[in-house]
């Protein structure tokens, strides 16, 4: 799961529920809600898209384009037992919640082009569509906001990771299928 900003304009900080029980992966669309009074970042739906997520709070998703999973502990121990998966996202110990030693998310807005891989994929995006939020996933459907998160800039395609390899067509291999698109919100 990931985001890869081309350019952006507007990098906040926003608290996330330390108890959180939806994931808020990056690239996902990021709303706003109170907490004990406090403004915490969610997963975005039609009605609150704020911004789009640049960090992800996940119980079981990496939250970088370059992120993997790799088994440790192959010969087995105590610190790693045999056949251990973990992420190789840059702060391991924080295993998949990229906003556990602040407590705070990175939050995208006013504009930008970013891509995306957290779109739903049943849609076609062609150039100049509309994307909205459907619990955080990028989607073409309105479900009845006027909120409009972006403006599909390229259909999505296999991007490259700049590995050499034979899945892209400049001659890497791929991160993955990835939306591009220009942030509205």
């Amino acid at each position: 799961m990931a985001l890869i900003p081309v350019y952006h304009v507007v990098a906040d900080f926003y608290a996330i529920d330390p108890n959180f029980s939806t994931d808020l992966v990056a690239g996902m669309a990021a709303g706003l809600s109170t907490l004990s009074g406090k403004t915490v970042a969610v997963a975005g739906d039609d009605t609150n898209v704020f911004g789009l997520a640049g960090d992800t709070a996940s119980h079981t998703a990496a939250g970088t384009a370059y992120a993997s999973n790799v088994v440790i502990g192959a010969a087995g121990s105590v610190a790693a037992p045999v056949g251990q998966t973990v992420s190789t996202q840059n702060r391991v110990a924080d295993g998949f919640n990229e906003t556990l030693a602040s407590g705070k998310i990175t939050v995208y807005s006013s504009g930008g082009k970013f891509k995306s891989n957290q779109f739903d994929a049943t849609k076609t995006y062609t150039p100049g569509t509309k994307i909205y939020a459907d619990a955080g996933q990028l989607t073409t459907v309105n479900a009845g906001s006027s909120t409009v998160v972006g403006i599909v800039s390229d259909a999505p395609v296999a991007t490259s990771n700049g590995v050499p390899g034979v899945d892209t067509v400049d001659g890497s291999m791929s991160l993955g299928s990835y939306l591009t698109f220009k942030l509205s919100v």
